[in-house]
C-alpha cells in the first residue's frame, strides 16, 4: 500500500517558485508528465525493500508503466547540506553556551562555599578568643 498525491490535483504551478515547499523547503516536487501525457502521482513505497522511498507514477498505472523513483536535485541536495551544517554549528553553539553556564554556575558556587566557609572561620575564631576571655576572666576571679 502506498501513500498517493496527485501532482495534478493540486494548485496549477507554472514555475518553479511557485511549487509547494514540504520540510521547510527542503524537498520540492515538480510537475512531471508520464508517458501517456498524464501528470504523475506521488507515492511513498511501503515495501520492505524501499520503505518510505518516494517515487512517481501514472495514475493510469500499469497500462503506461510509467515509474520513476524520487531523486533530489543538486540544489536540494545543497540545501540539504547547507541544512544539516547549520544544524550542526547551532548543536556546537548549544554546547558550548551550556558548558559555559556549567563552569560559570560551578565557580559562582564554589565562591559562596569559599565565602560561607570564610566566614564560618571568623565565627570559630570569634568563639575561640570569647571562650578563652572567658575562661581568662573565671581563672582571674578565682585567683
Amino acid at each position: 500500500m502506498s501513500t498517493s498525491r496527485n501532482a495534478s490535483s493540486s494548485s496549477t504551478y507554472n514555475r518553479r517558485r511557485d511549487l509547494p515547499k514540504i520540510n521547510g523547503g527542503i524537498i520540492k516536487f515538480y510537475n512531471i508528465v508520464c508517458y501517456c501525457r498524464r501528470r504523475v502521482e506521488i507515492k511513498v513505497s511501503e515495501s520492505q525493500t524501499n520503505p518510505n522511498k518516494i517515487y512517481y507514477t501514472c495514475p493510469n498505472d500499469p497500462s503506461c508503466g510509467f515509474f520513476r523513483w524520487w531523486k533530489p536535485s543538486t540544489d536540494e541536495a545543497i540545501e540539504i547540506e547547507a541544512a544539516l551544517q547549520r544544524f550542526e554549528e547551532e548543536a556546537t553553539d548549544r554546547a558550548s553556551e551550556i558548558q559555559q553556564f556549567n563552569i560559570e554556575d560551578f565557580h559562582n558556587r564554589f565562591i559562596n562555599i569559599e565565602g560561607l566557609l570564610h566566614k564560618n572561620k571568623k565565627y570559630q575564631i570569634t568563639i575561640t578568643v570569647i571562650t578563652i576571655l572567658v575562661l581568662l576572666v573565671l581563672y582571674c576571679k578565682e585567683c
